[in-house]
């Protein structure tokens, strides 16, 4: 019975994606989504306040947010956007009329994951990829995995990538040619597949929820603010606690906020620790862009968070207990750590612990000599604005 079920579903689903081809399209409606639906957050939520707020003077009927949180819906309907829940009938209707479906992490539905939205709706939009983040970590073709298996374009993976509504042609965010090159290594689109722009996510935060502004508030007790933020692994996990029971005496004596939150896809239960003092522990859905800003020093270790730092112009240190085990186990590196880790290495935490203090008071000496050279390579000189990211997005897709 079960894999008649799943028959079923299976077909239902190709009968979906077969009605898409027809759709008429409006490219005056835009419909977005993140992170597998689950959070409003990144380079697509910056996007859609930006066209929300802004919609008649861009031109634009409807723009429109879909999530599997009824949080999230019941959030952005009190902020006076549209949303609406992933599976609504308003939501199925709208993935077929929108001629422009954005995403940043997850195109479509897959064995192990949701996609940002149903992208099986999507052929015949316009898809266009935000991605979310420069990566210093192997990904997709890039991750040690892939490596090691040839890729060949066969006849039943072109079937297979027209049943996925369309997102094999779709558009990809960049930044510079430098930022491209890595993308490349990621995805393999076509070079004129990439739009080179800016990150929405570095931008003004066109309007901060409520739990936004609580945190930001509490800014302003400390002397200093440090953001802790460690990708995910597929091995070799670790505990915040095991962290925080070492830092506690010099977070007090200093007067530091010590925020860390784990990745949204880490499958490992932190112990939350939001009791202790100096201490605050986020929830991974939290959209930490909007704190880069106001932080005094970003610690890390692999995550594309470092460069969304450097952008800010924050010093980065470098927690990296695990460096040998993650450069060479299933995911690696896809670009040469010494070329872009601009800021001192600590590969313990109580080495960490040891020049914290001096680092909070001292920013400028966190930052390595290839520190400026990097954020340029990566992030280029012209600073751009939502507006100035749309454009480019919209000569690009047109």
């Amino acid at each position: 019975m079960v894999k008649i079920e799943r028959l079923k579903i299976s077909i239902q689903k190709r009968m979906y994606i077969i009605n898409s081809w027809f759709y008429n399209r409006n490219n005056k409606i835009v419909l977005i989504g993140s992170w597998m639906g689950e959070k409003f957050a990144d380079n697509t939520r910056y996007l859609f306040q930006y066209l929300s707020e802004n919609r008649k003077e861009l031109g634009l009927e409807r723009v429109i947010w879909v999530t599997r949180k009824i949080s999230i819906y019941q959030m952005l309907k009190d902020m006076g956007y549209e949303a609406y829940m992933m599976d609504s009938k308003e939501s199925v209707y709208f993935h077929k009329k929108a001629g422009i479906h954005i995403i940043c992490n997850s195109q479509y539905d897959t064995k192990t994951t949701y996609g940002d939205i149903m992208g099986q709706y999507s052929y015949g939009a316009k898809c266009v990829d935000l991605w979310h983040g420069l990566g210093l970590k192997g990904v997709g073709y890039a991750s040690n995995e892939w490596k090691k298996r040839k890729i060949k374009k066969t006849i039943i993976k072109r079937i297979k990538e027209t049943f996925n509504g369309g997102w094999e042609n779709r558009w990809v965010l960049s930044t510079t040619s430098n930022a491209t090159d890595i993308f490349e290594k990621y995805f393999k689109l076509p070079r004129d597949k990439y739009i080179e722009s800016a990150y929405p996510r570095n931008c003004a935060v066109p309007r901060l929820t409520r739990d936004e502004m609580r945190v930001l508030e509490s800014f302003k007790e400390y002397d200093a603010v440090v953001l802790y933020l460690p990708t995910f692994r597929n091995s070799n996990q670790f505990n915040f606690n095991d962290y925080t029971k070492v830092l506690t005496d010099v977070l007090k004596k200093e007067n530091i906020l010590w925020i860390q939150k784990s990745h949204s896809v880490d499958n490992f239960n932190h112990t939350q620790n939001s009791k202790e003092e100096n201490i605050l522990n986020l929830d991974p859905k939290f959209d930490i862009n909007v704190l880069l800003p106001h932080i005094t020093v970003l610690v890390t270790d692999y995550s594309s968070v470092m460069f969304d730092a450097m952008y800010h112009n924050k010093p980065v240190l470098y927690l990296v207990p695990d460096y040998e085990e993650y450069k060479n186990g299933d995911r690696g590196f896809a670009i040469n750590p010494d070329d872009v880790m601009c800021g001192p290495k600590f590969f313990s935490i109580e080495e960490l612990k040891e020049d914290l203090s001096v680092y909070c008071k001292y920013t400028e000496l966190a930052k390595g000599t290839n520190y400026n050279v990097v954020r340029e390579k990566y992030w280029g000189n012209e600073f751009k604005g939502l507006g100035d990211i749309w454009r480019d997005i919209l000569k690009a897709i047109k």
